[in-house]
C-alpha cells in the first residue's frame, strides 16, 4: 500500500506520496517558539474542529515553531499533546513514574498510567531512541490508541521514563510526547507506526495525511485525505528518494547566486522548526542574512 504526505503551507504547497478508508479527519495543530519554551509567558487557549463522522478534537494553541495536537492511549482514553513528527517513526508518551519528564508546575506533563487502562498489554522490552536534540528511553507497551477520532487496536508504543536528554525544549515545553509519521523501515524494532496500523486495520481508506501550516496561529493535520479549501491550483506530486524519511530529491540549493551541487536531497520534517544542512551551506546562508552564531542551552545556531 502506498502512503502520501501532503504538506500545505500558506506560502507554498509541497507534496510527496503513501495510500488510506472512511472520511478524512482534520486535527488542529499548535505551535510554540523556543523563546516561549523558556519564558513560559503566553496563555493557552482552545480550538475545536469537526472531524467528519468521528466527532471533535480539542487542542491547545501555543505560538510559533512547534506544532502539536491531541491523541490518546488506553481505555478509558488518557489524552496527550504530541508532536506529529514526519522525521521519526515511533510513538512515545511519558510513563507515570517518569522522573525526568517536565517540571511539577512549569512544563508539567500528562503521563500514561498502565494500571488505569483495561486494554493495556504487557511488553516491557527496553526502548531507546536518539533524536537530533538528544535521547529518550523507557520500555515498550501495547494498548489501544486514538488518532483523529480513529481507534488503533494493539498499538505498540513506548512509555518513556527518562526524557532529560531533550533538555529544556521538552522539560519546559507544552507537548507530552512524539508521534512519528515516517516509515516503519526506520522505526525502532520495525514497530508499525500508528498511521500504518490505521491503514492495515481498515480504519482509513486513503493512505494519506496532510499538514496545513500557517505563518500565524493554528495549523491542521488531516488524516486520510486533504482539505482542498486550504490551497489554490493543482497538487504537484514529488516522488520520494526512499521509503525511510519523507526524503525528496532537490533540483538545486543556492545561496546568493552560488549553487551547491552537493545538496542532492532533503527531508520534510514536521518535528523541527529548524533548517539544517551541510556546514558550508549554512555558514554562507548565515553571512547573507547577517546572522551571528551563538550557543546556549538550546544549542548552537
Amino acid at each position: 500500500m502506498q502512503i502520501a504526505l501532503i504538506l500545505i503551507m500558506k506560502f507554498a504547497a509541497l507534496f510527496a506520496t503513501l495510500s488510506v478508508a472512511n472520511a478524512a479527519v482534520t486535527v488542529p495543530l499548535s505551535k510554540k517558539s523556543n523563546e516561549d519554551f523558556i519564558a513560559e509567558v503566553r496563555s493557552t487557549f482552545q480550538l475545536k474542529s469537526t472531524l467528519g463522522d468521528s466527532g471533535e478534537i480539542t487542542i491547545k494553541d501555543y505560538q510559533n515553531s512547534q506544532y502539536f495536537g491531541e491523541m490518546s492511549v488506553g481505555t478509558p482514553a488518557q489524552k496527550f499533546d504530541v508532536i506529529f513528527d514526519t522525521g521519526s517513526s515511533n510513538l512515545w508518551v511519558p510513563a507515570s513514574d517518569c522522573s525526568n519528564c517536565g517540571g511539577k508546575i512549569v512544563g508539567r506533563k500528562n503521563k500514561y498510567d498502565r494500571t488505569k487502562s483495561s486494554t493495556y498489554v504487557v511488553d516491557d522490552a527496553p526502548f531507546a531512541i536518539q533524536y537530533g536534540s538528544g535521547p529518550v528511553s523507557g520500555n515498550w507497551s501495547v494498548d489501544t490508541a486514538n488518532m483523529g477520532g480513529f481507534d488503533i487496536d494493539t498499538q505498540r508504543f513506548a512509555e518513556v521514563k527518562d526524557a532529560s536528554g531533550l533538555g529544556i525544549a521538552y522539560s519546559l515545553g507544552k507537548f507530552d510526547g512524539i508521534l512519528g509519521l515516517a516509515f516503519d523501515s526506520i522505526s525502532i524494532d520495525k514497530t508499525p507506526t500508528p498511521l500504518k496500523n490505521l491503514i492495515d486495520q481498515g480504519k482509513i481508506d486513503k493512505g494519506m495525511f496532510a499538514f496545513y501550516l500557517g505563518d500565524e496561529a493554528d495549523g491542521e493535520l488531516t488524516i486520510g485525505g486533504y482539505d482542498e479549501s486550504k490551497f489554490d491550483g493543482e497538487l504537484v506530486w514529488e516522488p520520494l528518494s526512499q521509503a525511510t524519511y519523507w526524503e525528496i530529491d532537490l533540483d538545486d540549493v543556492s545561496v546568493d547566486g552560488t549553487s551547491y551541487a552537493s545538496a542532492t536531497s532533503g527531508i520534510i520534517d514536521s518535528g523541527t522548526s529548524l533548517l539544517t544542512g551541510p556546514t558550508s551551506i549554512v555558514k554562507d546562508l548565515a553571512k547573507v542574512r547577517n546572522c551571528e552564531e551563538r550557543s546556549d542551552d538550546l544549542g548552537t545556531r
